[in-house]
C-alpha cells in the first residue's frame, strides 16, 4: 500500500483533533494538536508557491496558535504566528479549513498569512522573540477579521 500523502496526512491529523470536541470549542494545545500544525507547516508552502512564486523559496519553521477553534463537523480554525525558517521571522497567519468527512483530503482551504503593508511592499516580519510571542499571538486574534492580508489563497468548496 502506497505511503500517505502529505494531505492525508494533515487531513488525518486534523480528523484525530476535532474527533472528540464540539463546534465552538477551543482545541487543546496538545500533542495532536502540534501533530496537525506541524502537517500545516510543510503543507502550506506548497500551496502558497502556486500562487506566490516567492513562496517556493520559503519554508516555515512552526505555526504558533494563539486560538484553535473547531467552527464545523470537519472545520478548524487556526489563528496565530508562522515562523519562516529563512530568517527566523515571524508573520501572522490564519488557516481554515475543511476536511472530507469520508476520506482524508482538504475540501476546502483558506489560508492568510502576513500582515500587507500597501503598495507592494514586503509583509510585516518580525524577528522571532519568545518573550514577546505571546502578546504578538493575541495581537493579530485581536486583528484578523479586519487584518488586510498579503498572502491569500483559497480553494475547494466551503459549502461541501
Amino acid at each position: 500500500m502506497p505511503e500517505a500523502s502529505l494531505e492525508e496526512k494533515v487531513a488525518q491529523a486534523i480528523r484525530k483533533v476535532l474527533a472528540a470536541k464540539t463546534v465552538g470549542e477551543q482545541l487543546v494545545d496538545d500533542e495532536d494538536l502540534q501533530f496537525a500544525m506541524a502537517g500545516l507547516e510543510w503543507y502550506l508552502p506548497g500551496i502558497l508557491c502556486e500562487v506566490y512564486p516567492e513562496w517556493c523559496t520559503y519554508t516555515l519553521d512552526g505555526i504558533l496558535p494563539t486560538r484553535t477553534c473547531k467552527t464545523g463537523l470537519y472545520a478548524p480554525d487556526v489563528i496565530g504566528l508562522c515562523i519562516l525558517i529563512n530568517d527566523q521571522t515571524t508573520m501572522p497567519i490564519r488557516v481554515r479549513l475543511k476536511i472530507s468527512p469520508a476520506v482524508d483530503e482538504i475540501t476546502w482551504l483558506e489560508c492568510m498569512i502576513g500582515e500587507d503593508r500597501g503598495h507592494g511592499r514586503r509583509p510585516v516580519r518580525t524577528p522571532y522573540n519568545s518573550d514577546r510571542i505571546v502578546k504578538q499571538g493575541y495581537s493579530v486574534l485581536d486583528r484578523a477579521d479586519s487584518m488586510e492580508w498579503h498572502y491569500k489563497v483559497t480553494f475547494g468548496d466551503k459549502s461541501a
